[in-house]
């Protein structure tokens, strides 16, 4: 199934919304580097000249589950700022 050019540049907005909304610089590069590997996916499709499918499969060495970012609602921020957490000791 390919993905439109109009989707991957909507999920390059919404990473760029995501890294400049935060202030943690860990956070904020792994927003960058989604929007980079966006970029490099709508050139290559560019540079075959015909459409491929987006989804291409990863190898596990290339996915760094640290970098990935946290997703929290504003909820579970003041949860967790007023201390009511498991791990606050």
């Amino acid at each position: 199934m390919a993905v439109s050019e109009n989707r991957i540049i909507e999920k390059m907005r919404l990473q760029l919304e995501a890294a400049q909304a935060t202030e943690n610089r860990e956070i904020r590069r792994s927003h960058v580097s989604n929007i980079q590997l966006l970029c490099e996916l709508l050139l290559e499709e560019e540079t075959n000249g015909a459409k491929q499918s987006v989804a291409r499969p990863l190898s596990v060495a290339s996915v760094n589950h640290a970098d990935m970012p946290v997703i929290r609602n504003k909820k579970q921020n003041e949860i967790d700022e007023d201390g009511d957490s498991i791990f606050d000791f």
